[in-house]
């Protein structure tokens, strides 16, 4: 029998001048500056020498203040991009709750014939990727409410989730049909892209929806596992990357390796004692089978999971390129894990 959850196979100064002799150390001064005609003009239309000075002064408070106010303007820029690119490299704790309140509501659409889907949409109170929305999906014989928390989460950091339902979701799943109806209902929804993510057989729908939606900007694999190699057989055209669990019957032994090992340059890390529900919850509800079955490790793996989780669709959506902290060689989330034992770079 199959486990519930899983699939089923970064100036110049002024001068002060009141003489010719005067003048023309000013020209040679201004000459030695490079300065253009600064002295020697205002001197001639000046009569006193307290004239000359308040008008040369001027003169000069107003060169140097075009100088300095050029230098600092471009002194600013560049400290304000080298700041926001400092700060877009450091990325932040995406293990963490979010600083947006997100609100919830829910619809219903007939994505493709013979298959309505009732999601539910999360929207954070800034929306910082408004062109792109992330269509997240839940795992076999699971539900959009499992996959709420996740979501609320995700939201929390400034992007729009819609948790989507599989369209058939029991042992007779049909996968291909559960992605091209994740395909129809995200081209519907956010014409402008999607970031298509999931669970476990979520995460293969997701996959599969990314590689047929006319919206797709990127894939987010939680864990996914592919069935009978249908994922595998298909290449991608957007951007790719999966956090993965420990290999387990659940994931089937961490199948979306083979799906990975045909996209150079997707990333795709494992959480170190990961399970499987891991990427779903930090603890199963009293009387959930399905969770038991392949029950998460605990807090401290759900964390990491659901941090990488999250920096990963906020760097695809492009809400947040701080994501690229968690999941990058070199930034610091990501080496921080890894020389923790926490994580582990699998491509």
């Amino acid at each position: 029998m199959v486990a519930p959850g899983c699939t089923d196979d970064g100036g110049d100064e002024g001068t002060e001048v009141g003489t010719d002799e005067a003048e023309t150390d000013a020209e040679t001064t201004d000459s030695e500056t490079g300065s253009e005609d600064a002295g020697p003009t205002d001197t001639d239309s000046e009569s006193t020498e307290g004239e000359t000075t308040e008008g040369e002064t001027t003169e000069g408070e107003t060169t140097e203040g075009e100088t300095t106010e050029g230098e600092t303007t471009e002194e600013e820029s560049t400290e304000e991009e080298s700041s926001t690119d400092t700060g877009n490299a450091e990325g932040a704790d995406y293990a963490q709750p979010g600083p947006y309140s997100v609100s919830v509501s829910s619809g219903s659409e007939q994505a493709v014939q013979g298959c309505t889907l009732e999601y539910e949409l999360f929207e954070p109170s800034e929306d910082l990727a408004p062109d792109t929305a992330v269509f997240l999906a839940h795992g076999f014989m699971r539900s959009i409410d499992d996959m709420a928390p996740t979501a609320e989460h995700i939201a929390s950091w400034g992007v729009r989730v819609y948790t989507v339902p599989l369209c058939t979701n029991s042992f007779t799943i049909d996968h291909a049909l559960n992605g091209e109806a994740m395909a129809a209902l995200g081209d519907s929804l956010s014409p402008s892209g999607a970031v298509y993510s999931g669970f476990s057989a979520g995460g293969l729908a997701a996959y599969l929806a990314a590689s047929q939606a006319n919206n797709a900007v990127a894939f987010v694999g939680l864990d996914p596992v592919d069935n009978g190699g249908m994922a595998a057989a298909i290449s991608l055209d957007v951007p790719a990357r999966a956090a993965i669990a420990n290999p387990g019957q659940c994931n089937t032994n961490n199948n979306f390796t083979d799906v990975f090992a045909n996209l150079p340059g997707a990333p795709m890390l494992r959480v170190v004692g990961a399970e499987h529900f891991d990427f779903e919850t930090d603890a199963c509800a009293p009387g959930d089978f399905s969770c038991g079955f392949c029950a998460p490790a605990g807090p401290d793996t759900r964390s990491v999971a659901l941090g990488l989780s999250t920096a990963g669709v906020l760097l695809e959506t492009g809400a947040d390129p701080g994501g690229a902290s968690w999941w990058s060689p070199g930034g610091s989330f990501f080496d921080e894990l890894v020389q923790g034992g926490k994580i582990q770079l699998v491509q």
